[in-house]
């Protein structure tokens, strides 16, 4: 009997150190695509637009469903000219905040959201085909 108690008690003890753990891992994680965010808006003020997407991709690799890193991406793409890879950020962008406001439907910001990345992709074909009219 009290060796059947000290494997509950350790199996517990292990099920406690994992979720403790788990909650942790996601809250450095969670930090670390904040701090990355950031850094990479204010790269982005700077006209620092290559350091900028590369704090947006690494943003991305922790967290790929991340919509807000995926449209400033885009807004930087945009702002090197560099339209198609604009216009890719922006519809990945669209793809998480329907993924958003697919599950909660009342999330205002994720449709605000949603509305200016489908603005920036309209730009974005706007001045590819200035750049095909002028070849």
């Amino acid at each position: 009997m009290e060796t059947n108690v000290i494997i509950i008690l350790v199996v517990l003890l292990v099920i406690v150190i994992l979720v403790a753990g788990f909650v942790v891992w996601n809250r450095i994680k969670k930090q670390k695509i904040e701090t990355l965010s950031s850094e990479a808006k204010l790269l982005e003020r700077e006209g620092n637009y290559e350091e900028a997407i590369k704090r947006y991709e690494e943003a991305v690799k922790l967290k790929p469903g991340h919509a807000e890193a995926h449209y400033n991406m885009g807004n930087s793409y945009f702002y090197k000219k560099e339209y198609d890879k604009a216009i890719e950020c922006y519809e990945r962008a669209v793809k998480c905040y329907k993924k958003t406001v697919k599950s909660k439907p009342n999330h205002a910001r994720a449709y605000h959201d949603m509305g200016y990345a489908y603005i920036g992709i309209g730009y974005a074909y706007e001045e590819l085909n200035k750049l095909k009219a002028k070849q």
